[in-house]
């Protein structure tokens, strides 16, 4: 209750949204710390203040990038610790807070509002309240089924206790695409599991479709079952509108499946001969499959990531920065942000004005923000993987690796992490919480206020390529 009291506070402060998302996360990551930090939270009974800080870090921002074995290192009590906060930071902490005001009765002030809609990527701010509630009840729903049908994957003479632990904590990392795990070596051991291929990489798909998505594809299910039915509802007569799936819904779900498939196939034609050569033909199509998923914000991994070839890691690089979708639990610049700019480069190379996307045009402004957290996440990772090749001794597709599985919010490690000096821990957590946030966002909340002019200046020509 005290992290509601806090974040409560920052909420009516004087900060602007950006910066008040920033600051709850940053306040959140401190209390983390300090829990990860004391003599329960680890088996050892110690740990490094920097190892503590990263660890809250990586699990507030559900990464999954690890200095230290989760499930060895940690007692249950600090397991405890980063499974609360991977799902204060896969729903948002403000979702957590707002939910605890509305069922206190406080309700939620205009200012509050704001700050869901940042958090949320909803339009709608009268509609805030009811999509909280919904949210929750999606995630712990589709987390429970999780559990269900992971419980009997577990190999090994475990107790129902061991069992259902396992089932919990793996489903919740894997739906709020988080990555971490229990086991040493991620799911290497499971790579030609039957059950874990198919309900881990369900649960990260569906977390990272977004929960605006989401609520699309129920409503359009409802109203297409209720047309059926010979007791249709008054604003469902015979000659009301079809259900329809909304752009966002339409370009999130075309792009996660083309990502998914064209990503599978080209992992399995790049490690067919290497690191999928040991494996049975559904073993190399599972482990293929999984690695396309999971690159896109999970970072769990069922083959060693640090034996794959430069191509493959190119190929992984790929998908995390483009990531998962707005308003999800994932991370990268999101599904529509890429169909945005490359629509938007489509259109300027055949000389049109506006951006067009299955027959609706895009305004401007979106288009430009679209291409604003591009060209700054690029930049981010760019100056990242920069100090990691200053500070560390890797190679560059290593650091570039790194950098990137940390703003995507991933978690895969081509294994320098361990290694990681201090100064590159902090490059790393800085670049994780950049992440997590949002690049634009943080931009937003360093930069000054704008204030709204009434003139423009003249326009003129400049030279171009």
């Amino acid at each position: 209750m005290e992290t509601i009291r806090v974040s409560r506070h920052l909420a009516h402060s004087r900060f602007r949204p950006a910066q008040t998302l920033i600051l709850s996360y940053l306040a959140i990551i401190l209390i983390g710390t300090f829990l990860l930090y004391s003599p329960r939270a680890t088996v050892t009974r110690s740990i490094s203040i920097t190892n503590a800080f990263f660890t809250a870090t990586s699990a507030m921002c559900v990464t999954g990038l690890i200095v230290v074995p989760t499930g060895t290192y940690f007692s249950t009590f600090g397991q405890g610790v980063i499974l609360v906060l991977l799902h204060l930071g896969g729903l948002g902490l403000m979702t957590f807070v707002a939910f605890f005001s509305l069922i206190m009765g406080r309700g939620l002030a205009l200012r509050d509002r704001v700050v869901m809609q940042d958090v949320l990527s909803y339009d709608l701010l009268g509609k805030i309240g009811r999509i909280i509630i919904y949210i929750l009840c999606i995630t712990f729903f589709f987390e429970a089924v999780g559990v269900v049908l992971l419980f009997n994957v577990w190999e090994g003479d475990l107790s129902f206790a061991r069992r259902l632990y396992y089932s919990v904590f793996h489903a919740a990392s894997a739906f709020n695409n988080a990555g971490l795990c229990l086991f040493n070596t991620s799911f290497q051991k499971y790579v030609s599991s039957f059950g874990l291929n198919l309900v881990v990489p369900g649960l990260i798909i569906i977390g990272g479709l977004g929960f605006a998505v989401h609520e699309n594809l129920i409503e359009c299910a409802r109203r297409a079952l209720k047309r059926k039915s010979p007791y249709r509802g008054p604003g469902l007569r015979s000659g009301s509108p079809q259900p329809r799936l909304s752009l966002q819904a339409k370009i999130v779900l075309i792009t996660t499946a083309i990502l998914i498939i064209t990503g599978t196939g080209i992992f399995l034609s790049l490690e067919m001969k290497r690191t999928l050569s040991p494996l049975p033909l559904q073993g190399k199509i599972f482990a293929a499959f999984f690695q396309s998923v999971t690159a896109r914000t999970a970072g769990f991994n069922t083959v060693d990531t640090s034996r794959l070839s430069n191509p493959a890691y190119f190929l992984l690089i790929f998908l995390m920065f483009i990531g998962a979708s707005p308003g999800s639990t994932g991370g990268g610049i999101k599904t529509s942000t890429f169909v945005i700019v490359a629509a938007a480069v489509w259109a300027t190379l055949r000389g049109g004005r506006q951006v067009e996307i299955c027959k609706r045009t895009i305004p401007s402004f979106m288009v430009n923000r679209a291409v604003a957290v591009f060209a700054i996440s690029l930049t981010v990772l760019a100056i990242s993987t920069m100090l990691l090749t200053i500070s560390e001794d890797v190679s560059f597709i290593s650091a570039l690796f790194e950098a990137q599985s940390a703003l995507g919010t991933v978690g895969l490690s081509t294994g320098i992490t361990f290694g990681l000096s201090t100064f590159g821990k902090w490059v790393i957590m800085a670049t994780m919480l950049t992440g997590r946030i949002g690049p634009l966002t943080v931009v937003l909340a360093i930069a000054q206020q704008t204030v709204t002019i009434r003139y423009e200046y003249p326009e003129e020509r400049v030279i171009i390529g």
